[in-house]
């Protein structure tokens, strides 16, 4: 059929022609003839293969023998159930995420659960935890080691030249004794030893006058915040020149190295003496005293003396000073702008004692320039205030 169609499309004329045309379009009708032949044998075999494969297919009854002849398909048996053991644990489910829309529930608490109901937990108490602040608190500075006093030649001289006028060494204790206690609490706010109060002895003889006990000058006051103008000069404060210097002892001690006697050098002579002595320090103390101003010498030389005699006062016929004694005054805030004399007057005391227990006012009246200022009054004095204090 293929073969009769392509010979229809073929004219018959073009095939008994070819002998008269030249020999250049008798080789290309002979080509055009040649794919015409290929094409239609392509064609004779794509018609008969359909009729082979259906040749090929066994009769029904050939196959029904066939499926008799196949192995029976197997059939699975079901798997026996395993169950957990009791200790598993059964995963629950994937929790599904609720839409925006819908306000989650909160989880229960586990606090205070019992094994009725599934938990055996403890409370934070019966764990042992502690309660947490509502402010975050300061840890206490931990105290340092106390200052070695060395009973040498030097200290030895100081003492009896202490002494020899020991009147004048109890008027210097007799000064103190108001302001010992609270002067002591100061020192060991910071972590110093008690001892360091005596340094105020070896610098001023604890002298209410000038720069006051620790002998400040205005820039280092200044620096640790004491307060110095027309009306206050808080250096001669003993009570708040003392927080002044303990701050700057402890500072001076950290970065000598926890060295006192180098502390002291820095003290008397700036923060930069340590490293300019760090080089002469050595274990021989006497022999690192001589290396030092003489000033410095003097001040640990009076500073050693004036302690050593404190702690064996009774030998010496001293008055011993008492450092956990109570203060014989009480402290107020009073008005800015209020006349001394007035608080004087409301508290059954004259304006000189006023100004005896309070050295940093320098005017007879409390700064104007605050809204309020601390003046101490005694204790002793009939107390009563008007509400303006």
């Amino acid at each position: 059929m293929a073969y009769s169609l392509l010979m229809g499309l073929i004219p018959l004329t073009s095939v008994g022609t070819v002998g008269a045309t030249s020999r250049g379009r008798m080789r290309i009708t002979k080509s055009i003839y040649r794919v015409l032949v290929v094409l239609t044998a392509v064609l004779i075999l794509a018609e008969s293969a359909p009729k082979r494969a259906l040749a090929k297919q066994p009769t029904p009854a050939v196959a029904k023998e066939l499926d008799g002849l196949r192995a029976p398909a197997a059939v699975e048996a079901p798997l026996p159930a395993v169950e957990a053991p009791p200790s598993a644990v059964e995963v629950p489910p994937p929790a599904v995420e609720a839409p925006p829309s819908v306000v989650e529930a909160a989880p229960p608490s586990l606090i205070g659960q019992t094994p009725s109901n599934g938990f055996d937990l403890e409370t934070p108490v019966e764990a042992g935890a502690r309660p947490v602040p509502t402010q975050y608190e300061l840890p206490l500075p931990e105290p340092v080691p106390p200052f070695p006093i060395l009973l040498n030649r030097s200290v030895r001289r100081y003492v009896s030249d202490f002494l020899k006028a020991s009147n004048q060494l109890q008027d210097t204790f007799d000064r103190s004794h108001p302001y010992m206690p609270d002067m002591v609490r100061v020192l060991r706010s910071y972590g110093l030893p008690d001892d360091l109060v005596y340094l105020a002895f070896a610098e001023s003889e604890f002298s209410r006058e000038g720069k006051g006990p620790w002998q400040f000058n205005s820039d280092t006051a200044k620096r640790f915040g004491l307060r110095i103008d027309d009306y206050v000069d808080e250096r001669r404060d003993p009570v708040m020149s003392t927080k002044a210097a303990a701050e700057y002892l402890a500072t001076l001690h950290d970065e000598a190295g926890d060295d006192w006697p180098m502390t002291l050098v820095a003290w008397n002579n700036g923060d930069r003496a340590i490293r300019h002595y760090w080089s002469l320090r050595g274990p021989n103390m006497e022999r690192f005293g001589n290396r030092l101003p003489r000033r410095t010498r003097g001040l640990m030389g009076r500073f050693m003396a004036v302690a050593y005699i404190a702690h064996h006062a009774d030998s010496y016929g001293i008055t011993p000073i008492k450092l956990d004694d109570k203060p014989l005054f009480q402290t107020l805030a009073v008005a800015g702008g209020t006349p001394l004399s007035r608080v004087a007057l409301n508290h059954g005391t004259t304006l000189e004692r006023l100004h005896e227990l309070n050295p940093a006012l320098l005017q007879d009246v409390v700064p104007p320039d605050s809204s309020s200022y601390n003046v101490r009054v005694p204790v002793d004095s009939d107390s009563h205030a008007s509400t303006e204090f």
